[in-house]
Protein backbone atom coordinates (compact mmCIF):
# COMPACT_ATOMS: atom_id res chain seq x y z
CA UNK A 1 0.00 0.00 0.00
CA UNK A 2 2.41 2.48 0.42
CA UNK A 3 4.22 2.54 -2.91
CA UNK A 4 0.74 2.80 -4.37
CA UNK A 5 0.48 5.96 -1.94
CA UNK A 6 3.56 7.00 -3.10
CA UNK A 7 2.44 6.66 -6.39
CA UNK A 8 -0.94 8.71 -5.71
CA UNK A 9 1.34 11.67 -4.10
CA UNK A 10 3.37 11.48 -7.44
CA UNK A 11 0.06 12.06 -9.50
CA UNK A 12 -1.59 14.63 -6.81
CA UNK A 13 1.76 16.94 -7.18
CA UNK A 14 1.22 16.67 -10.92
CA UNK A 15 -2.30 17.42 -10.10
CA UNK A 16 -1.21 20.66 -8.17
CA UNK A 17 0.81 22.09 -10.25
CA UNK A 18 -2.40 22.43 -12.56
CA UNK A 19 -3.85 24.36 -9.63
CA UNK A 20 -6.09 20.96 -9.13
CA UNK A 21 -6.38 19.33 -6.18
CA UNK A 22 -7.49 15.90 -6.43
CA UNK A 23 -9.45 13.84 -4.47
CA UNK A 24 -8.16 10.00 -3.06
CA UNK A 25 -10.73 7.52 -3.22
CA UNK A 26 -11.43 3.83 -3.28
CA UNK A 27 -9.24 1.00 -1.42
CA UNK A 28 -6.35 2.60 -0.68
CA UNK A 29 -8.59 6.10 0.73
CA UNK A 30 -10.56 3.85 2.62
CA UNK A 31 -7.69 2.68 4.29
CA UNK A 32 -6.03 5.50 5.27
CA UNK A 33 -9.34 6.41 7.10
CA UNK A 34 -9.52 3.18 8.80
CA UNK A 35 -5.78 3.18 9.47
CA UNK A 36 -5.19 -0.47 7.71
CA UNK A 37 -3.56 -2.07 5.36
CA UNK A 38 -4.62 -4.59 2.70
CA UNK A 39 -5.08 -5.51 -0.66
CA UNK A 40 -5.01 -2.15 -3.21
CA UNK A 41 -5.31 -3.30 -7.18
CA UNK A 42 -5.08 0.24 -8.57
CA UNK A 43 -5.55 3.85 -7.50
CA UNK A 44 -9.02 5.45 -7.59
CA UNK A 45 -8.92 9.17 -7.81
CA UNK A 46 -11.77 12.18 -8.40
CA UNK A 47 -11.42 14.70 -10.11
CA UNK A 48 -13.22 17.35 -11.52
CA UNK A 49 -15.62 16.39 -14.57
CA UNK A 50 -14.73 18.43 -16.88
CA UNK A 51 -11.27 16.32 -17.21
CA UNK A 52 -13.17 13.30 -18.47
CA UNK A 53 -15.01 15.28 -21.00
CA UNK A 54 -13.92 18.27 -22.35
CA UNK A 55 -10.50 18.91 -21.26
CA UNK A 56 -9.81 14.88 -21.57
CA UNK A 57 -6.42 16.00 -23.40
CA UNK A 58 -5.72 17.89 -20.09
CA UNK A 59 -5.99 14.56 -18.24
CA UNK A 60 -3.62 12.52 -20.62
CA UNK A 61 -0.84 15.33 -20.07
CA UNK A 62 -0.99 15.30 -16.49
CA UNK A 63 -0.95 12.03 -16.18
CA UNK A 64 2.14 12.04 -18.47
CA UNK A 65 3.82 14.23 -16.68
CA UNK A 66 3.35 12.10 -13.42
CA UNK A 67 4.70 9.39 -15.44
CA UNK A 68 1.92 7.39 -16.76
CA UNK A 69 0.36 6.38 -20.25
CA UNK A 70 -3.10 5.62 -21.51
CA UNK A 71 -4.29 1.93 -21.20
CA UNK A 72 -4.28 0.94 -24.54
CA UNK A 73 -6.78 -1.69 -23.57
CA UNK A 74 -9.20 0.27 -21.11
CA UNK A 75 -8.65 4.14 -22.43
CA UNK A 76 -10.17 5.35 -19.23
CA UNK A 77 -7.80 4.07 -16.93
CA UNK A 78 -3.94 4.87 -17.02
CA UNK A 79 -0.83 2.54 -16.33
CA UNK A 80 2.86 2.67 -14.76
CA UNK A 81 4.04 -0.29 -15.11
CA UNK A 82 2.24 -2.62 -12.35
CA UNK A 83 0.07 -0.21 -11.09
CA UNK A 84 -3.40 1.36 -12.62
CA UNK A 85 -5.13 4.47 -12.02
CA UNK A 86 -8.97 5.42 -12.12
CA UNK A 87 -10.80 8.53 -12.39
CA UNK A 88 -14.12 9.38 -11.25
CA UNK A 89 -16.03 12.13 -11.79
CA UNK A 90 -16.56 14.35 -8.48
CA UNK A 91 -20.27 14.70 -10.13
CA UNK A 92 -20.85 11.16 -10.15
CA UNK A 93 -20.61 9.97 -7.55
CA UNK A 94 -23.26 7.43 -6.39
CA UNK A 95 -23.90 9.13 -2.70
CA UNK A 96 -25.20 12.31 -1.92
CA UNK A 97 -21.80 13.62 -0.36
CA UNK A 98 -20.22 16.89 -1.73
CA UNK A 99 -16.70 16.75 -2.90
CA UNK A 100 -16.75 20.55 -1.88
CA UNK A 101 -16.69 18.99 2.02
CA UNK A 102 -14.09 16.69 1.96
CA UNK A 103 -10.67 17.20 3.88
CA UNK A 104 -8.28 18.85 2.39
CA UNK A 105 -4.60 16.90 3.19
CA UNK A 106 -0.99 18.11 2.56
CA UNK A 107 1.95 15.41 2.47
CA UNK A 108 5.12 16.24 1.46
CA UNK A 109 4.18 19.92 0.40
CA UNK A 110 0.91 17.96 -2.04
CA UNK A 111 -2.43 18.41 -1.68
CA UNK A 112 -5.01 16.66 -1.88
CA UNK A 113 -8.59 15.62 -0.53
CA UNK A 114 -9.82 12.56 1.42
CA UNK A 115 -13.92 11.48 2.84
CA UNK A 116 -14.52 10.72 6.22
CA UNK A 117 -15.46 7.49 7.22
CA UNK A 118 -19.32 8.68 6.97
CA UNK A 119 -19.16 9.79 3.51
CA UNK A 120 -17.17 6.19 2.64
CA UNK A 121 -19.80 4.40 4.71
CA UNK A 122 -22.71 6.55 2.24
CA UNK A 123 -20.93 5.66 -0.89
CA UNK A 124 -20.41 2.09 -0.20
CA UNK A 125 -23.74 1.78 0.77
CA UNK A 126 -25.21 3.31 -2.36
CA UNK A 127 -22.77 1.57 -4.45
CA UNK A 128 -24.05 -2.04 -3.31
CA UNK A 129 -27.67 -0.62 -3.54
CA UNK A 130 -27.27 0.25 -7.56
CA UNK A 131 -25.86 -2.87 -7.87
CA UNK A 132 -28.54 -4.92 -5.93
CA UNK A 133 -30.94 -3.36 -8.46
CA UNK A 134 -28.76 -4.25 -11.55
CA UNK A 135 -28.41 -7.92 -10.06
CA UNK A 136 -32.24 -8.36 -9.98
CA UNK A 137 -32.66 -6.98 -13.31
CA UNK A 138 -30.05 -9.56 -14.48
CA UNK A 139 -31.97 -12.76 -12.68
CA UNK A 140 -35.38 -11.19 -14.45
CA UNK A 141 -33.47 -11.63 -17.97
CA UNK A 142 -32.14 -14.81 -17.13
CA UNK A 143 -35.61 -16.37 -15.68
CA UNK A 144 -36.86 -14.81 -18.86
CA UNK A 145 -34.37 -16.79 -21.46
CA UNK A 146 -34.97 -20.35 -18.86
CA UNK A 147 -38.47 -19.80 -19.23
CA UNK A 148 -37.69 -19.42 -23.20
CA UNK A 149 -35.13 -22.52 -23.32
CA UNK A 150 -37.89 -24.91 -21.90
Amino acid sequence: MDKKFESFLKIAKAFNSHQIVPTLYGSLGLYRVLDQTGEVNDIDIIIPAIYLSDKWDELIEIMAEAGYKQDSTFPHEFVNGGTRVGFESDADLYADINPENFNITQVDNVEFKELKAEEYLASYRKTVEVWEEKIEKYKEKIKTLEDLLR
